[in-house]
């Protein structure tokens, strides 16, 4: 209840609108096709599936799926930390701090997150059914549809694979992790030479950058768990001696084995963040502390950070209670900062929706070009086209109220389309600035070296401003008389315009 409250503000956004409006569920090619170099098959069947009940009518059911899964995988981290030994209420704080981890907001909040929410919950079925002795079973074979239901989910799913190797192999030996890592790395390879090869993710990178990346993300991560950031240092010292301890505490008692699947996750924290650096190398180290990443690094974190905190409990019988404090202490920050993050998105969305639901209103919808994307930067998938379609089909709430502003705003939007076609290459301008154009109908933009965004000089528009990319052989076409409009480089540095 307390995440449909906080995120009850929340709209269709950015990546949803390739899965509701850039695919079909029949399509092979739509549920294969890689979406920024992830597998993500099973929840563009799961947008699908939720369009066809819902539409666009509420988000509340898209909502409520990414809650219930990332529950799901609290449990399952619980049952983890339970089958290590760590004592009932060390556990259950550690998972309730999950549960409440707002650090992590995108992957409770946003329901995209199903892709990297999705790769985790199936990572941790995969690795509680291997996580046991005894020769390839059921539940071997079970998990392995697990790790491969994780992998056609996103990214994320391909180090949940090497978790569940690590921990086979920590426990039952090289050849059952073989097994257990083969058949699905087997199935991914076939996934990218079909077809994943057509969306390379992977940036320009150094080993630098890689360790710096690697390092932001693991201090953003221990710094969330409590209330400040200085408490990572705190826990960094936990893990450390708590480790040591459960490792002296387990081989005496003969219970080694218990600490596979922990140890495995932790191992793979950082993995997941070098995988990260390499493919978003262009986003530079801050894009580590994105609060999806810090959730992933979170939860492989919380069942070895359990296991540290139980084996100082069991050392010295009154730090119980400290070590439960440990995990709930964080709680009060983490609910602060996911509504402070809400608060920063409220704006934006809001005037997503109007944007959204006012455009196939407009009159002038049904005079320009299907293929109009009125909304080229939160909604690259969607044509003006497939708006009136929706409409047209009551798959759209009602709006409410249509004012002059907003209908000026969309207006702008309906005025440029990005045929295919030769650019201009003549009347150039390089954009180090925002410069003002005088716009009439039937005039052609080409955008080289770096994006730009449009706007009309006065300030009229709601939402973001449309950003176009470079591309030789689509040029802008303005479709009206727009007027003085302002062209600005997306980022720092030249973007080269030529018009005519």
């Amino acid at each position: 209840m307390t995440w449909l409250v906080v995120g009850r503000a929340d709209w269709f956004y950015i990546d949803e609108w390739d899965f509701l409006a850039g695919r079909k569920g029949g399509d092979l090619g739509d549920l294969f096709r890689p979406h920024n170099g992830h597998w993500t098959t099973l929840p563009v069947l799961a947008f699908r599936l939720l369009y066809r009940l819902f539409a666009l009518r509420t988000y509340a059911p898209y909502r409520a799926g990414i809650i219930v899964l990332y529950l799901v995988s609290a449990a399952l981290l619980l049952v983890v930390m339970r089958r290590a030994g760590v004592q009932p209420w060390i556990a259950t704080a550690a998972a309730s701090l999950f549960v409440l981890f707002g650090a992590g907001w995108e992957n409770i909040l946003l329901p995209f997150q199903i892709t990297f929410v999705g790769s985790l919950a199936f990572g941790l079925v995969h690795l509680l059914l291997a996580d046991h002795d005894g020769p390839f079973d059921r539940r071997d074979r079970l998990g392995l549809l697990a790790g491969l239901f994780g992998l056609m989910c996103s990214g994320v799913g391909i180090v949940m694979v090497a978790v569940v190797g690590t921990a086979v192999l920590l426990r039952r030996g090289r050849e059952l992790a073989l097994l257990h890592v083969v058949p699905p790395a087997a199935c991914y390879a076939l996934w990218l030479a079909v077809i994943g090869h057509t969306d390379n993710a992977v940036g320009h990178f150094t080993l630098g950058f890689v360790a710096r990346f690697t390092v932001t993300g693991l201090r953003s991560t221990y710094g969330s768990i409590g209330p400040s950031k200085i408490f990572g240092v705190a826990i960094v010292i936990l893990l450390v001696v708590g480790l040591a301890l459960a490792l002296d505490q387990r081989r005496r008692s003969g219970h080694l084995a218990t600490l596979a699947a922990p140890a495995a996750l932790l191992v793979g924290s950082p993995a997941l963040l070098v995988i990260t650096a390499v493919n978003r190398a262009g986003f530079g180290t801050d894009w580590a502390r994105q609060s999806r990443y810090v959730s992933l690094v979170a939860a492989m974190t919380l069942p070895a950070l359990a296991v540290a905190a139980d084996a100082v409990a069991r050392r010295w019988r009154p730090c119980l209670w400290f070590a439960v404090a440990v995990f709930l202490i964080g709680i009060p920050a983490n609910l602060h900062a996911a509504t402070r993050a809400q608060r920063s998105v409220k704006a934006r969305d809001r005037a997503t929706r109007e944007t959204m639901l006012s455009l196939p209103l407009d009159p002038l919808a049904r005079r320009v070009p299907r293929t109009v994307r009125p909304e080229p930067t939160t909604a690259t998938a969607v044509t003006i086209g497939w708006l009136l379609d929706a409409a047209d089909r009551h798959q759209l709430p009602h709006l409410g109220v249509m004012t002059p502003r907003l209908l000026t705003s969309d207006n702008f939007r309906l005025s440029f389309a990005r045929p295919d076609g030769p650019s201009p290459t003549a009347n150039c301008h390089s954009l180090r600035r925002p410069l003002v154009l005088h716009l009439h109908r039937g005039d052609r933009i080409g955008v080289s070296e770096n994006a730009v965004n449009l706007a009309p000089a006065a300030p009229v528009l709601i939402g973001l401003r449309p950003f176009y990319p470079p591309d030789g052989n689509a040029p802008i076409v303005v479709l009206r008389d727009v007027g003085a409009v302002r062209i600005s480089p997306l980022q720092p540095g030249a973007s080269r315009i030529c018009t005519g």
